[in-house]
């Protein structure tokens, strides 16, 4: 025993065949959007944050900035805590996860932001603009890459911990 908590985890694939190699289990994704709500209260908080201490004292392209360095290294920490935790390896399988988080962050933005509270899709879009000094996707591309940066690429093919 390591004195790391571990939890137990049984990879099953998709297709329901139990403990076939390289699949991602339904467990597995259940914990991966789990990680990601975690990610999501982060992202909020870290709004919440910026507003009641940064913007306050900082520009507001500054308050954005430093909030948007701090959102990476607080999904670069999760990420790792996850990938590192749960042993799971294989480049591809990395990617994939971060991918999946990474799709799932502009789902929730754009669905929610865009569809469904009617925020104009230019002013969505102009946080992603690196020219003018908007980091927000870097926070994209971090929580794509993060797992596959942090995580074990060797073994491609080795199932995460039981």
């Amino acid at each position: 025993m390591s004195g790391r908590f571990e939890p137990p985890m049984q990879p099953i694939r998709p297709n329901h065949r139990a403990g076939a190699p390289g699949g991602i289990g339904w467990r597995l994704l259940g914990r991966l959007l789990g990680v990601w709500l975690l990610m999501l209260a982060t992202a909020i908080a870290n709004g919440g944050l910026r507003e009641w201490l940064l913007a306050p004292r900082l520009a507001p392209l500054a308050a954005h900035q430093l909030s948007s360095l701090l959102l990476c290294g607080a999904i670069l920490c999760i990420s790792g805590w996850f990938v590192r935790g749960q042993g799971i390896t294989g480049r591809g399988r990395l990617l994939a996860i971060g991918l999946s988080w990474a799709l799932l962050t502009l789902g929730f933005e754009f669905g929610l932001f865009y569809l469904l509270l009617g925020k104009p899709l230019a002013l969505l879009l102009a946080d992603y603009d690196l020219a003018q000094g908007r980091l927000f996707g870097l926070v994209i591309a971090t929580t794509a890459l993060a797992p596959l940066l942090l995580g074990r690429r060797g073994g491609g093919d080795r199932s995460p911990r039981d």
